[in-house]
């Protein structure tokens, strides 16, 4: 997944006087990078005075529906950052302005074209990183040598689950990651034959051999 900052339809007015510019932008990054941004728009503010930026936190999938409801309704951020699979949605809804309107189209030229994508031919959003991979970790206090395919993590998983003082409650899990969202089990899908997208204009096709594959596994696991 890429993440972005694309700027909506509600942009502050170009003619407006400095002292009247306030930007809204709303973000979902972790606290580490929240930081960064603070400092970010701290250095802003003093080089363009009379110009506030408001940045405010909002969970994922919160962002995604909140903005959607705001700006359906007239009103929400300037800003929004975000990953980029909100970008569709949002540009056939009508509630994102494409960047090339505001920049031109020979600023992305000044970008890696994967930081720069392109939907229906017109660029709504810039990224500042590319990638978010998930990766399977493990505890050297608990485990030498990693497991080499998917029978090894479940058994392995199952061994490393225990109830270290007897109460009937477990107090280690041998297996931990997020069950409830496709985005997680994503990475195991090509393992049984099966990509979750085949090119960037196709879906994902549940019905396929290879989704039927995984889903007794991944069951397993959990």
């Amino acid at each position: 997944m890429k993440f972005w900052i694309f700027p909506f339809l509600i942009l502050a007015s170009l003619t407006a006087r400095a002292e009247d510019v306030r930007i809204q932008i709303w973000h979902q990054m972790i606290y580490g990078h929240r930081q960064v941004l603070a400092e970010a728009l701290e250095k802003f503010e003093k080089e363009n005075p009379g110009i506030t930026v408001q940045a405010t936190y909002r969970e994922t999938e919160e962002l995604r529906s909140s903005y959607q409801s705001a700006a359906m309704g007239g009103s929400g951020p300037e800003l929004v950052y975000g990953p980029s699979d909100q970008v569709g949605p949002f540009a056939t809804m009508g509630i994102v302005r494409p960047l090339d309107e505001v920049l031109g189209s020979d600023y992305f030229q000044n970008f890696d074209p994967l930081a720069a994508p392109v939907y229906d031919n017109k660029h709504y959003m810039i990224g500042d990183a590319v990638g978010n991979h998930l990766m399977l970790l493990y505890n050297k206090k608990f485990i030498t040598t990693p497991p080499k395919n998917s029978q090894e993590l479940i058994e392995l998983g199952k061994k490393m689950t225990v109830d270290t003082n007897g109460d009937g409650k477990i107090d280690r899990w041998g297996l931990v990651f997020n069950y409830t969202e496709p985005f997680f089990f994503a990475p195991f899908i090509p393992a049984f034959g099966e990509a979750f997208l085949k090119s960037r204009r196709s879906h994902s096709e549940p019905e396929h051999p290879g989704f039927e594959r995984h889903f007794p596994v991944h069951s397993e696991a959990a």
